[in-house]
């Protein structure tokens, strides 16, 4: 594929790094950011490579195959319109839109244009989410029946919260809508769809517009009732390679997500992550671009299909009723 990347910014540069090491036939054929800064860095490292300081220029200067959007989610929607509109297939990162009613829509104008619209969440391509996937179809710990997803950040305390996305502070919607989104398709992926699903929300810090902190209860149709809990102030021990924490019990064992990946059952591990593991969280930014990427190579249906992740969107925003 050609590819066009919106979003130079703190995620954009793991996008770039994810395309450049997938490689042919893969390339990335142009970027745009407002930012002059951001496209200045871009141009010293890829020489050759249009950089744009619109989205629209981008489509209309190198008329990309699909559009990679790693905008902030308040920009999602005119971002990929723009591209539908120039027939551009879009990958664009999750939460795919502000409301249910626009992720929606998204989707609809997507399939009327003819266009694939797929959501880049990275989280179940983590290699400790991939192997406890694989360890409970295998049955390892029976049938489970109980998951416990703890999220423990540790960004959202100091004086300047979120350094490296200082604008999580004043969206309106933060812990449910940009981090446990990530939970929740995660549990999607390890149980099934989700059938009930009820929340509350509170803050640590009173000079942010969104909450930090907030408890989820929910039900998978398999039957596996779980909690999804956290916040962004207190950081897990160690090594946070996954951002927190879990654990699934099931019939036959216990297993269990330490925050440094490794996952053990029954107090032995099984699962260690690679110590030389390149880029975001395991590598997963390019474990998931290789997948987006195949899925459109090939045609084939994808998890992350815009109308299958308006499935985590809808569990979403259940959270903030």
């Amino acid at each position: 594929m050609r590819v066009g990347l919106a979003g130079l910014g703190f995620f954009g540069a793991f996008h770039v790094d994810a395309w450049d090491r997938l490689g042919p036939p893969h390339a990335i054929v142009g970027v745009a950011d407002p930012e002059e800064a951001a496209r200045s860095r871009f141009s010293s490292t890829h020489p050759g490579v249009p950089a744009f300081a619109s989205v629209k220029d981008l489509l209309r200067g190198v008329k990309p195959d699909a559009l990679d959007v790693v905008v902030r989610p308040d920009l999602h929607g005119a971002v990929i319109r723009a591209a539908l509109s120039a027939g551009t297939y879009v990958i664009c990162q999750k939460p795919l839109a502000p409301t249910l009613e626009e992720c929606t829509a998204l989707v609809a104008e997507a399939e009327a244009a003819g266009c694939r619209l797929l959501v880049h969440d990275n989280w179940r391509f983590q290699p400790w989410w991939v192997a406890i996937h694989d360890a409970i179809q295998a049955g390892r710990i029976g049938r489970p029946f109980f998951a416990h997803l703890r999220i423990r950040s540790g960004d959202g305390a100091g004086e300047r919260p979120f350094p490296s996305q200082p604008y999580f502070a004043a969206m309106p919607r933060l812990l449910f809508f940009e981090t446990a989104i990530h939970h929740l398709d995660t549990f999607r992926f390890l149980f099934g769809e989700i059938s009930d699903l009820r929340a509350i929300r509170g803050k640590v810090r009173d000079d942010i517009a969104g909450e930090d902190l907030g408890a989820a209860v929910l039900r998978a149709e398999s039957g596996v009732i779980g909690i999804i809990e956290g916040n962004r102030w207190t950081p897990a021990p160690g090594a946070n390679q996954a951002l927190g924490s879990a654990t699934i019990e099931g019939t036959r064992g216990v297993m269990e997500l330490a925050a440094d990946g490794t996952v053990a059952i029954d107090g032995a591990p099984f699962f260690e992550p690679p110590k030389d593991a390149k880029g975001y969280r395991g590598d997963s930014v390019l474990a998931t671009t290789r997948h987006l990427a195949a899925a459109i190579e090939s045609g084939a249906e994808s998890p992350l299909e815009g109308r299958n992740y308006l499935r985590t969107m809808a569990a979403v925003f259940k959270a903030y009723e």
